[in-house]
């Protein structure tokens, strides 16, 4: 895990404040992109909550975190488990009183499986976790919200390949589903959770380099990935990285965003608008 270094003001001093006291959960934040989430948030003075359905790897970041000197707790719980959600609720609020930030990352990238091979289960699993374990954590998580003086946010973490259908994404069509499926319920939420003062948006991360999307499951060696770098399609020439996400998604949920709502930010290097 990187270290999340605390960005400095314009007059030099670190700027730990935006979240300080803030209460955060973010699902799938034993790895990838989530834990860096997780850490840039910490860094910044939010309790954090660090939760995935791995409870080796939840505990591992957990101690990881106190070695750094943050506020954080850790909880197993699965998003497709409505009864381990609301127990993680209900342990969030008998700690901290409160959730402020909800960001929405547990998700899984299923391997390659042509169209017509894919077992029905696949489909049911993907979505599941996806797109309805969204909808689970939000509505635990958006009633205690709606419930406080100052509402909260909610940022969800979509794909690129929601909207921009690529040659290297062709296998998971189910993943691409649930996410474009993913983009909609941020409209959606953002309109029915406005009146509570609750601010939702999301994001939609092209090629990221962590091991949740990619190196796990052979991915980044994966030769088409390669020709979108070298092959100059994606205009910065790099792979995004986890950081560059968690920058994203920190600024969505930050006092300097108060005016966007249902919004789906690509970062993808510019690759969407040359593809």
């Amino acid at each position: 895990m990187s270290a999340a270094t605390p960005t400095n003001g314009s007059d030099g001093s670190a700027r730990r404040a935006r979240f300080q006291g803030k209460v955060v959960l973010v699902t799938g934040s034993s790895r990838g992109i989530g834990r860096e989430i997780a850490a840039a948030f910490a860094a910044e003075g939010a309790h954090v909550v660090i939760t995935s359905c791995d409870a080796g790897e939840v505990h591992a970041v957990h101690r990881q975190f106190e070695e750094h000197g943050w506020s954080a707790m850790p909880c197993v719980a699965d998003v497709r488990d409505a009864e381990a959600i609301a127990r993680m609720v209900e342990a969030i609020l008998a700690r901290w009183s409160a959730i402020d930030i909800l960001v929405n990352n547990a998700a899984i990238f299923p391997k390659r499986i042509p169209f017509l091979e894919i077992p029905f289960e696949n489909w049911r699993e993907v979505i599941d976790v996806n797109l309805f374990g969204v909808v689970r954590v939000t509505q635990a998580v958006g009633r205690v919200m709606a419930r406080q003086s100052e509402g909260g946010r909610i940022v969800n973490i979509s794909s690129l390949n929601a909207s921009r259908y690529r040659v290297t994404t062709i296998g998971q069509t189910q993943y691409n589903v649930a996410k474009a499926a993913l983009d909609n319920l941020t409209m959606g939420l953002a309109m029915e959770l406005a009146p509570h003062g609750i601010i939702v948006n999301a994001i939609a991360p092209g090629f990221v380099d962590s091991t949740t999307l990619g190196k796990e499951d052979g991915q980044d060696d994966d030769p088409l990935r390669q020709d979108y770098l070298e092959g100059g399609r994606i205009p910065l020439r790099r792979y995004g990285q986890p950081r560059d996400c968690a920058n994203l998604v920190l600024f969505l949920a930050s006092p300097e965003c108060t005016y966007m709502a249902g919004e789906t930010v690509r970062i993808d290097g510019g690759l969407s608008f040359i593809f």
